[in-house]
């Protein structure tokens, strides 16, 4: 399984979490963004073998489409 196919599974389809302020991300039983930890979670159990994932840039149009992906709740490649 993909990375951001983890991501997506546990992301709510169609909850958008780009360009939105983030107080409405948070509640009170949440105080990180649940997209946040979920993020954490996945690169944790799918990503630590992935040389570079904290230190080298994506590409500027897989990092666009990942994040349109994860704000529609489509899944991606």
């Amino acid at each position: 399984m993909c990375l951001l196919n983890a991501v997506l599974l546990l992301q709510n389809p169609g909850s958008k979490v780009y360009g939105v302020p983030l107080a409405s991300l948070v509640s009170d039983e949440h105080k990180i963004p649940v997209i946040v930890e979920r993020l954490i979670v996945a690169i944790e159990t799918h990503g630590m073998y992935t040389v570079g994932i904290y230190r080298k840039a994506g590409a500027i149009a897989k990092v666009k489409q990942l994040k349109q992906n994860i704000d529609s709740g489509k899944e991606g490649k």
